[in-house]
């Protein structure tokens, strides 16, 4: 019962303290003085997913901090949340806090301390820059005097919680609008979290001006990356805050950066032209770079739109038809030293539609130094996606080569590790040699590191996706990201769209955008009425339900037909339930929970629907639609939302204020080219019950053959008679 109680109390404290530590942020924030805000940040927040863990002797973790170029730091501290082995030296063992390389803090660690402790750290703010690294140094012993002590001993531990907090008191500085610091202050690289920049368009903006801000929406989702890209739309007047505003007049295009009127720490980045097709002109100069960004303004005069784009022909992609060089995709340093090393990571993405020909997904060509190794069982090990894949010791065989020569680590990856983001990690892990216990060692003389020449070479591929596929939209952009200057891509919408509309359109852009990482020059925006223009394009279709000017083709195209007021799911024949089921899809499954989602929906419901264009064979159409009572921008928002996009599936999902849920329903379909062993496999496999009648076909056309073959044989030996 005591063991119970004195849980209960604790817990009790545990509440208390936190609930007082939120009254004292909230009052922080509540005196902070004017012009500065206050920000909290865990380290979760910053990155670090797990407790950072120190060990051996001597123990070392770092952890960058990147700060807005306008803001300067006033206040600054840290709350370390640490714990540590109880078996510890403590009169030799202590902590310490470096931050730009500047001790700022030691301590000695005590074991009345080991189960727990919580410390608050003052940093100096003049420390603190625009990029920035705190780091901990871990100092432990456990060996009492004139004891033999193992460097790398199991006692030799400290964690640091990733819910410890960083507080900081942060003021804006009154800096001159200007065009130099681009993309800041409209994006700043130091948020970590998504990018919300609200776009300003003209009063009922005509599609060639949506057009203009897609453009522009896209090379900020290509700058915002993984964090993701909300562009909320206002008609007419901008609001506070930065905002980016497109606006018709003067007499030649022009881009200028001034101080939002309605708020003084505002930034507007104006886009300004004659006339719309001026507009569009500008935003293509602005994504090429082809404005000169200095000043407050500049001016276009000119401009050369490059010849259209080759298939995965962005920066984003590796080249495939050749080993490519992992330098470039290279995260951190290429080298480690001491006992316990950190990882070297490359980060590298394929194009979604990359179908491998054969047992072999790549091959990864490692080369490699290390020192030599007390230990010869240290080895480097190499993972791809959490998953290992091979290893080599550091001094196999007992070899003793020189230090400066290169060895090689060749490995095969089976092609189900690979995805569109890998991440490749190679780890050194030297051991001791503890056969003499007090052998003077140095942890520093262990060091290992990868040969910028390291390569990996992908194996016999093709370009095929098997469709419909909502999930390689949102991880990879594709049918789309194929063509990075998205020549192959057309965005429809009403005549006179709503600012919701236009918001969910450029959301949309920007997460393409993320994906090719280029400009977007070449992407063209129709009204809904002439799409039969848009024919041999990919489509992204943004339209409310019961749109009059959707041609019925489209309306008829998808499984969910949208009313203003619900929603109609189309079954799937007998046959295509059959065909679905022979592919792995279980449409009847799908359809009953899909019903069911319609059913709790109460009339607010997005969709996102994927099919076959009814004009096009091979060609993609995305189409975004919603009920009166829910926002198109919410169904576009759930593509950069982590907490959301992993449901996105298939070829139909379903966004409720509830939840959103995909489902492998419609008719399949191919995109890309197979060799035509492999495309006749892939129609055998999806078509088996066609194969007994296909081969009794064959088979009676053989005997057909063969029966006349024999008649003729047989009358050609019978014997001639005379006349």
């Amino acid at each position: 019962m005591s063991i119970h109680r004195a849980f209960e109390k604790a817990a009790m404290r545990t509440l208390c303290a936190g609930l007082l530590l939120a009254a004292g942020a909230q009052a922080a924030i509540a005196q902070a003085p004017a012009g500065e805000r206050e920000v909290e940040l865990r380290f979760e927040d910053l990155g670090v997913d797990y407790p950072i863990r120190l060990r051996t002797v001597f123990g070392q973790a770092s952890l960058p901090l990147d700060l807005r170029a306008n803001e300067i730091v006033t206040r600054a501290e840290l709350e370390l949340r640490i714990a540590h082995s109880p078996s510890l030296r403590f009169d030799l063992s202590h902590l310490s806090v470096a931050v730009n390389d500047q001790i700022i803090w030691t301590r000695p660690l005590e074991a009345a301390d080991a189960s727990g402790k919580v410390v608050t750290i003052p940093l100096d703010p003049l420390l603190l820059v625009s990029r920035n690294q705190i780091r901990f140094d871990f100092v432990a012993h456990y060996a009492k005097e004139g004891e033999c002590e193992d460097p790398t001993h199991s006692t030799l531990w400290a964690d640091i919680s990733n819910d410890s907090v960083l507080r900081l008191s942060l003021r804006t500085l009154d800096l001159p609008p200007t065009l130099e610091k681009m993309p800041a202050p409209w994006f700043d690289a130091a948020e970590r979290g998504r990018l919300r920049l609200p776009f300003v368009l003209p009063g009922d903006p005509g599609l060639e001006t949506v057009r203009a801000a897609g453009i522009v929406a896209a090379w900020f989702g290509a700058q915002a990356d993984y964090r993701g890209a909300d562009f909320p739309v206002q008609f007419g007047a901008a609001p506070a805050g930065h905002a980016v505003l497109f606006q018709l007049g003067g007499t030649e295009p022009a881009l200028r950066a001034i101080r939002n009127p309605g708020d003084a720490d505002g930034r507007l980045l104006v886009f300004s032209a004659p006339d719309e097709a001026g507009l569009v002109q500008l935003a293509q100069g602005f994504a090429l770079g082809h404005v000169l960004m200095r000043g407050d303004s500049a001016r276009l005069t000119r401009i050369e739109l490059p010849p259209p784009q080759a298939a995965w022909a962005s920066r984003r992609w590796p080249a495939l038809d050749r080993p490519f060089a992992l330098e470039p995709y290279l995260l951190g340093p290429s080298t480690v030293a001491g006992l316990a090393p950190g990882p070297i990571v490359y980060e590298f993405a394929l194009p979604p539609d990359v179908f491998f020909l054969g047992r072999s997904g790549a091959f990864v060509d490692l080369d490699y130094r290390a020192s030599r190794a007390g230990n010869p069982k240290s080895s480097l090990n190499l993972l791809l996606n959490g998953q290992y894949l091979g290893s080599t010791l550091l001094d196999a065989g007992g070899e003793r080569r020189a230090e400066t020569e290169s060895r090689a680590l060749d490995v095969e990856v089976p092609p189900q590790l690979l995805r569109g983001n890998n991440r490749l990690v190679a780890q050194f892990e030297f051991l001791r040699d503890t056969s003499k216990a007090c052998e003077d060692f140095r942890a520093a003389t262990l060091q290992g590191g990868i040969d910028p020449r390291s390569a990996l070479k992908i194996a016999r591929h093709a370009h095929f996706a098997e469709m419909p596929a909502l999930e390689k939209l949102v991880n990879g952009g594709f049918p789309y990201s194929k063509f990075a200057d998205l020549s192959q891509t057309a965005l429809a919408l009403p005549e006179n769209p709503t600012e919701a509309e236009v918001s969910a359109a450029l959301i949309v852009l920007g997460h393409i955008g993320r994906w090719t990482q280029d400009a977007a020059t070449r992407v063209e925006v129709l009204p809904l009425s002439v799409l039969d223009e848009a024919v041999d394009r990919d489509l992204v279709l943004i339209a409310p339900a019961g749109a009059a000017t959707l041609p019925p083709a489209l309306d008829e195209a998808g499984v969910l037909k949208l009313h203003a007021d619900g929603a109609e799911l189309r079954t799937a024949s007998s046959l295509a339930a059959l065909q679905g089921r022979i592919e792995g899809r279980l449409l009847r499954d799908a359809e009953r929970v899909a019903a069911r989602v319609l059913v709790q929906s109460g009339g607010a419901l997005g969709s996102l629907q994927q099919f076959e264009s009814p004009w096009q064979r091979g060609r993609s159409i995305v189409a975004l639609r919603t009920t009166a009572a829910a926002d198109p921008r919410d169904v576009a928002l759930a593509l950069t939302d982590p907490g959301r996009n992993q449901y996105i599936e298939g070829g139909l999902v379903l966004v409720t204020p509830q939840q959103v849920s995909g489902y492998r329903v419609g008719d399949s379909y191919g995109v890309g080219r197979l060799p035509w062993w492999y495309a006749l496999t892939r129609w055998m496999r999806h078509h088996p019950y066609l194969l007994v009648p296909l081969a009794l076909a064959i088979a009676l056309l053989f005997a057909a053959i063969a029966s006349r073959l024999l008649r003729r044989h047989a009358a050609g030996r019978q014997p001639k008679t005379g006349a």
